[in-house]
């Protein structure tokens, strides 16, 4: 899923806003954490990882596009290399924290809810952010 959706985001027609598409994919996160505190079937799983995939799918393909539509191309290298550094420590702290959250309480429903607060909170952020107003330097006559 996640596959077809970033592939299908990059070729997304931009009649939408981005930002719409940023919140959507923090839905689509927020909604499958929450899908996954009630798996009781293997269809409940099937449905939450779909979810899953199209939040990832979205975020993969959402995120270069909005650095590159927000900072510029000629900024697309030092904006990535921060927020990529940032992402990376994120996901790296995710399952120390998932996993000490159990061995506290003896399930995941705390990280799986911490999850979801995020991944909601990360939607309003994409929905209300705006392109900075970058400062252009004007060339000598």
């Amino acid at each position: 899923v996640s596959a077809i959706v970033g592939f299908g985001l990059g070729f997304w027609p931009s009649t939408f806003p981005l930002r719409f598409v940023l919140g959507a994919t923090g839905i689509a996160l927020g909604t499958s954490s929450l899908l996954m505190l009630n798996i009781a079937s293997p269809i409940d799983a099937y449905v939450a990882s779909a979810v899953f995939g199209i939040g990832i799918g979205g975020l993969l393909t959402a995120l270069p596009l909005a650095w590159a539509n927000y900072f510029g191309r000629k900024n697309f290298g030092s904006i990535r290399g921060v927020a990529l550094t940032m992402q990376v420590l994120a996901q790296a702290s995710g399952p120390l924290l998932s996993g000490a959250l159990r061995d506290i309480t003896g399930t995941y429903n705390l990280s799986l809810t911490f999850f979801a607060v995020l991944a909601f909170a990360g939607a309003v952020i994409g929905v209300v952010a705006r392109p900075p107003k970058l400062s252009v330097e004007v060339p000598d006559k």
